[in-house]
C-alpha cells in the first residue's frame, strides 16, 4: 500500500536559522538553497529558449520551403526594406 503524504516545499529563507540550526548548518542551507533556486531558473530559462529555438527552427522550414525564390535579389531587398522600417518604428 502506498501512502502519499503532501507536504508544502518550505522555503529554507523562512526558517530561523539561528534558532534552530548551528551557524555552520545555516550557512550551508542557505547556500544550498540559493543554489536550488539558480537551477531551477536555468531550467525555466532552458524552457524559453527551447521554445524560442523551436519557432526560429519553423520560421527556417518556411523560408525553405519558398526554394529559389528565398534567395531572389528582389525578395531579400523586400526584406530589407521592412527591417529597417521596424527598426524606425522602434
Amino acid at each position: 500500500m502506498n501512502v502519499f503524504i503532501n507536504i508544502p516545499r518550505m522555503s529554507i529563507s523562512s526558517i530561523d536559522f539561528f534558532s534552530v540550526f548551528p551557524p555552520g548548518v545555516a550557512d550551508r542551507l542557505q547556500a544550498l538553497d540559493d543554489a536550488q533556486q539558480k537551477i531551477l531558473d536555468l531550467g525555466d530559462t532552458m524552457t524559453d529558449l527551447s521554445d524560442v529555438l523551436k519557432s526560429l527552427e519553423d520560421k527556417m522550414a518556411d523560408h525553405e520551403s519558398l526554394g529559389a525564390g528565398a534567395r531572389d535579389t528582389k525578395h531579400l531587398a523586400t526584406l530589407r526594406v521592412r527591417q529597417i522600417a521596424i527598426m524606425l518604428k522602434q
